[in-house]
This record gives C-alpha cells, structure tokens and sequence, in this order.
C-alpha cells in the first residue's frame, strides 16, 4: 500500500481513477499498471529528447560550418584590407610624387612669368581662337559649295543651248531636205516651180540669216558663259591661295572678284 501511494502520487486524481480501471480491465496491479504507464511516458519523452537533441546537433554543426566559412571569409576580408592598405600607401605616395611635381610646375611657371591662371587664360583664348578659326573654315566651305553649284548650274545651260543647237540644226537640214523633195517634184512646172523656188529660196534665206543669228547668239552666249567659268575659276584659285591667310577678307574678295568678273563679260 505505501509503494501504491508512493507510486499513485506522480499521478493527477482522474488519471489515478483510470488508470485503476484499465489495470483491473488488463488483469494488472495498479503498481505494476502505472509502472509501465511511467516507463512508456518516459521512453515517449526520451525519444523527444534523443530527437531534440539530433537537431541541436544538426544545428551545432551547421553553425561550426557557418563559423568555418565566416573564418574564411574573415581571412579574404583581412587580405582585401591589406591590399587596400597597400593601395591606398602606393596612393599616397604617388599623391605625394604629383603634389611635388605640381609644386615645380609651379614654381617652373612663375619662373617663367607666368602663373597656372594666365596658363589656363591662354588655353581658353587659344580654344576660342581654335573654334572661331573652325567656323570661318565652315563659312568659306558653304561658300566654295555655293559657287560651285552656281558652277554647274552654268554648265548645265550650256548644255542646253548645245542641245538647242543640234535640234536647230535638224531641223534645218529637214527643211533642206524638204526643199530639195519639192524642187524633184515639180520638175515639170517650170513656171510655177520658179516662182515658188523664188519664195523657197527667199525662205531659205531668212532661215539661213535666222540660223546665222541663232548660232551666233549661241557662240556668243556660250563665249558669255565660258568667260564667267574662266573667270569664276580664277577667282576660286585666287580665293583657295589666299583663304587660309584671312578667311573673312578672302571671301569678301572673292565675291568682289566674281561681280567685276561678271561685269566685264556682260
């Protein structure tokens, strides 16, 4: 009885109760029935701890691995800081290397009179000078594409007064040959044939003067215009010889050039 109590105290009231009804239902005594009950609940809270304690150690020695790789993290990280430190002293020396070299420039410019802002005044002004010279090379090339489209256009007329030419010239060479149809085919009327051989003849005149006129209105006007290209390319060589000593001026010059060279042909 005293083991009984000893053994029913680790258990609650109700439990006690149940517990007595299933020894009795297992033909066990209630010492022997809670003895088992105490050893089951205790090989159940064993395995637990076998189990928690697996994990723990599963969990030990991810961090041991963790710690590993952190270590070995830790000696990249230490290399990299001392490579950085030795870049950062080859810096610094190399600072100090270019603060002398400044210092003599420095004192090389103030030698020669100079200081770094009349040094760097004379570098803006020369970059102005450099950009303005760029622009007025722009200007004379829009103006050297300019005549010489005015160049072409002029060639481009002479080719069709050739052109107008040649079809004056076929033309009249029909009318000849059509003269000539008409003098074969009125062979037998002589009285009227003369008559209108006279007109024909008179036409044939007027035609002839006409295309004299014509052709020499054309020499001339292609004499015109073959003076203005002569001329216009003089001047253009003039201006490539002298553009490059006074852009402004040499433009201006050739234009003035140009005009008197038109003047003298008209």
């Amino acid at each position: 009885m005293n083991n009984t109590r000893v053994i029913s105290c680790r258990l609650p009231f109700e439990e006690y109760v149940k517990a007595i009804t299933e020894a009795q239902e297992q033909n066990l005594s209630i010492n022997d029935y809670i003895i088992g009950k105490l050893y089951t609940n205790h090989q159940e809270k064993v395995q637990t701890y076998e189990a928690e304690i697996s994990r723990h150690l599963a969990d030990l020695e991810a961090l041991e691995n963790r710690c590993e790789n952190l270590e070995a993290d830790c000696q990249q990280y230490l290399v990299s800081i001392q490579e950085a430190r030795q870049a950062l002293d080859q810096y610094k020396l190399l600072s100090q290397q270019q603060a002398k070299e400044i210092q003599t420039l420095k004192q090389t410019c103030q030698s020669q009179g100079k200081t770094l802002t009349e040094l760097q005044t004379d570098k803006e002004r020369l970059g102005n000078g450099l950009k303005k010279r760029v622009e007025q090379c722009n200007e004379m090339q829009q103006a050297i594409n300019a005549f010489e489209s005015e160049i072409n256009d002029l060639k481009q007329a002479c080719e069709v007064w050739e052109a107008k030419e040649a079809a004056w010239e076929i033309e009249h060479n029909e009318q000849k040959k059509a003269y000539q149809q008409l003098v074969k085919g009125h062979a037998t009327k002589e009285a009227q044939f003369a008559k209108d051989h006279q007109k024909v003849l008179q036409r044939l005149e007027i035609l002839e003067e006409a295309r004299q006129q014509q052709k020499a209105q054309i020499e001339n006007q292609n004499a015109r215009q073959i003076a203005i290209l002569e001329a216009i390319s003089q001047t253009f060589e003039n201006f490539k010889v002298k553009s490059f000593e006074n852009p402004t001026k040499a433009i201006n010059r050739l234009r003035s050039d140009v005009e008197a060279a038109l003047r003298e042909v008209v």
